[in-house]
């Protein structure tokens, strides 16, 4: 059997070495005929690479995995008419991401020498992060929103403590806004620019966005100009067209990053082994998993009554996630030229240090 494993996936190659050929490749340099002259059966990705037709026709692939939770980057209709079997690690990163909502929020009601207790939260996607996001801002006291169309259609009863809003409401309540859906384009959900020019404009003056599900989500140039009006502040971590990123928008936000808010070392590490579990479920295979267990089994998150103490709260973020280092890291990136620019954004990503969770 041999196995494509995409280099920056952390246990995996351990895992895989006695049940197949190991191939290790770059996200973004695997081509279809590297497929086909490997003889490739299983590929395990991440959001870098495409997967599609282009990248899997005539190739003996039969099973695809990818160790994110997103899935734009994935052509699911194609691998379903091809027979061929695909795993995600759907809602690994949910507790990284909703730390960096967490953080910005902080951030945010530092810079404004105001407190979260009692500010209203509109929270877009009710998934994995959606949840731990509702869960942790309503520990900081916080008024939480939430929005989510597709689980409201199918008749999901949402929290009592957590008032449904529809979207079109959330800009005028609301103090800060987060989304956690995924990148669509088509159907009844698209999410392709859901953050449109009237939602930004409709913002409350000096509320919050918060932007780290997928770029495209969110309309750049609207929510720019509102910052270069010095109306609105952002954190961002996602950007349409990545690894090229909009450079004034991210000199103008209060965090910016190389889409990496889900790049927790727990999330890397459950990801991993959310992956190892769908593939042993589909070759009936057994795979070494006792390393990636035991580093999970180290995770300790924080007692409830912590979150009281907001300034110990930022302080132990930063110090365990450091997400002022990921800011100053793509800031100093953006003087390169084009080229040098798009390598750098990727090597951020590639060489991104360990950081553990605490919430």
């Amino acid at each position: 059997m041999n196995i494509f494993i995409d280099e920056n996936i952390p246990f995996l190659q351990d895992s895989f070495k006695e049940v197949g050929n190991i191939i290790s490749y770059k996200g973004r340099d695997l081509t279809n005929k590297d497929l086909i002259e490997n003889n490739c059966d299983c590929l395990i990705t991440r959001s870098t690479c495409k997967v599609n037709k282009k990248l899997l026709e005539n190739t003996a692939v039969k099973f695809v995995a990818t160790a994110t939770s997103g899935t734009d980057h994935v052509d699911k209709d194609y691998l379903k008419s091809e027979g061929i079997e695909f795993a995600s690690a759907l809602g690994s990163n949910a507790n990284s991401v909703a730390e960096y909502v967490i953080y910005s929020m902080l951030k945010w009601a530092s810079v404004k020498k105001t407190i979260l207790h009692d500010k209203k939260i509109g929270i877009i996607g009710y998934g994995n992060i959606g949840r731990l996001v509702a869960k942790y801002a309503d520990l900081l006291g916080m008024i939480v929103y939430v929005n989510d169309p597709p689980l409201k259609d199918a008749g999901f009863e949402f929290p009592e403590k957590f008032e449904y809003k529809e979207l079109e409401e959330l800009p005028f309540l609301c103090d800060v806004i987060t989304n956690h859906v995924p990148l669509t384009t088509n159907g009844k959900y698209a999410t392709v620019n859901l953050i449109d020019e009237i939602f930004i404009k409709a913002m409350n003056i000096e509320s919050l966005m918060v932007h780290a599900s997928r770029g495209g989500v969110v309309d750049e140039n609207i929510l720019l100009d509102r910052l270069i009006a010095e109306e609105l502040f952002t954190c961002i971590d996602v950007f349409v067209g990545e690894p090229d990123f909009n450079t004034e928008l991210a000199e103008l936000a209060l965090l910016c990053s190389p889409h990496v808010a889900g790049y927790s070392f727990d999330g890397k590490i459950r990801g991993s082994l959310m992956v190892a579990e769908a593939f042993e479920k589909f070759t009936g295979k057994k795979l070494h998993k006792d390393l990636m267990i035991k580093q999970l089994s180290s995770y300790a998150p924080i007692d409830t009554d912590e979150y009281k103490d907001t300034d110990s709260l930022i302080h132990l973020l930063q110090k365990k996630r450091n997400f002022e280092y990921d800011t100053k890291n793509l800031l100093s990136i953006i003087p390169f030229d084009e080229e040098k620019r798009l390598v750098e954004f990727d090597k951020l990503r590639k060489t991104y240090p360990i950081r553990r969770e605490s919430l």
